[in-house]
């Protein structure tokens, strides 16, 4: 299930739009955390967090090798976060702290107005 999961959003899609990327690094980056803060945790059973270390040493190869062929600054900037936050748990599993999630600001999307008519 990880490998389908990471493969799903790792994997860079054609004809991606500006927001539809955006999105998708975001949702790497929450992928990474819960992997990232499972590994951290004493909850997981030693199988299970050995898939979780499996996973993310495989993961930590494949930014590494996809990191120079990014295909824009973005993309590149996204790897080189997600990689740094590997390095981070990697320094020291027993005080790694998970980023937080992004906030969903309040109000109705910007550029939406068409979808989400007022009522009146």
């Amino acid at each position: 299930m990880l490998r389908r999961l990471r493969n799903m959003l790792f994997d860079n899609p054609s004809g991606e739009t500006a927001m539809q990327a955006e999105i998708r690094r975001v949702t790497r980056q929450l992928f990474l955390n819960k992997l990232l803060s499972n590994a951290a945790s004493e909850m997981p059973t030693a199988t299970v967090k050995g898939f979780i270390l499996l996973e993310i040493s495989v993961l930590e190869s494949e930014l590494k090798d996809k990191l120079p062929r990014a295909a824009n600054v973005s993309e590149q900037a996204n790897l080189t976060y997600l990689l740094d936050r590997i390095r981070l748990y990697r320094e020291n599993p027993g005080d790694f702290k998970p980023a937080p999630a992004p906030v969903v600001p309040p109000g109705q999307p910007i550029g939406c107005e068409d979808e989400w008519p007022d009522k009146k």
